[in-house]
């Protein structure tokens, strides 16, 4: 029985460890958060003083901050925008090399999938250029009841 106890004490030191470690990554998460947003702010601030000034780059006490423009363009957010784009890289025979699917998006249609076979009594599911599914225990952290 003390064998059991002292197993059920050590369990109980890794779950309370488990414990501070998740709050403490939560409040490094929201200290990152307030640091983010400050220095949006500041950066904000820093660059129009810059256009003001007509500065492409200041020499700062501690730091150069040069003015970069990063070019971006949005995903398309429609189903009939997403396939005009497919259409388009299609006419250009790169449609195979860009489109990726999101992992995320992958696991819970190929869940959906395998579900659904094995009601209609499928038990050797598979996608096309899809490997086998891995299984990996975790833990879920609730708090207590």
């Amino acid at each position: 029985m003390s064998e059991q106890n002292a197993t059920v004490a050590e369990m109980n030191a890794i779950v309370d460890e488990i414990v501070e470690i998740k709050e403490e990554k939560s409040s490094i998460a929201e200290r990152e958060r307030v640091l983010n947003e400050r220095f949006r702010e500041l950066e904000t601030k820093l660059l129009a003083h810059m256009d003001e000034n007509e500065l492409d780059s200041f020499k700062g006490t501690r730091a150069t901050i040069s003015k970069v423009d990063y070019f971006s363009v949005k995903v398309p957010n429609t189903l009939e925008k997403k396939r005009e784009l497919f259409q388009y890289l299609k006419t250009l025979k790169i449609h195979d090399e860009l489109v990726t699917v999101n992992s995320q998006t992958l696991n819970s249609f190929y869940k959906e999938q395998m579900e659904a076979a094995k009601e209609r009594g499928e038990f050797d599911f598979k996608i096309p250029g899809v490997e086998e599914p891995t299984h990996q225990p975790k833990i879920r952290v609730t708090g207590k009841k």
